[in-house]
């Protein structure tokens, strides 16, 4: 999880997060969290997931896909905060996704430590 917080700006006001790089069980694709203090007592606890496990997908090592919720607050915050940009959308169902290109290498300084677990676990899964 990185040390650094980052401002995310939604409906409820801006809140303060902090980012988990790991990857997906299934499809062991780039999982990104977004983890918040709570008020009481300053324990940390889930606030939402930024990515999306899309089954039937090649992505990428540095893609993901956004959850359909709060997409634009997603997109601004990721843009906003150097981490990727956009690559294009799809539609699964009913919903509509966007696919990121992640900048690893901006991840990596943030939380080094779970990008290189994240790159080692699709290099031994022939992923890469």
């Amino acid at each position: 999880m990185t040390e650094r917080s980052f401002t995310y700006e939604w409906d409820h006001g801006p809140t303060e997060v902090k980012l988990n790089v790991s990857s997906y069980q299934r499809g062991n694709r780039l999982y990104i969290g977004m983890y918040r203090e709570n008020e009481a007592g300053g324990s940390i606890s889930s606030f939402e997931d930024l990515t999306a496990n899309l089954e039937g997908y090649d992505l990428a090592e540095d893609e993901a896909f956004i959850s359909s919720e709060s997409t634009a607050e997603k997109m601004r915050f990721i843009r906003q905060h150097r981490l990727g940009c956009l690559a294009g959308s799809w539609n699964s169902g009913i919903e509509k996704y966007l696919l990121v290109k992640f900048n690893l290498k901006r991840l990596a300084m943030l939380d080094p430590d779970e990008v290189s677990a994240y790159l080692k676990s699709r290099r031994e899964k022939n992923l890469i």
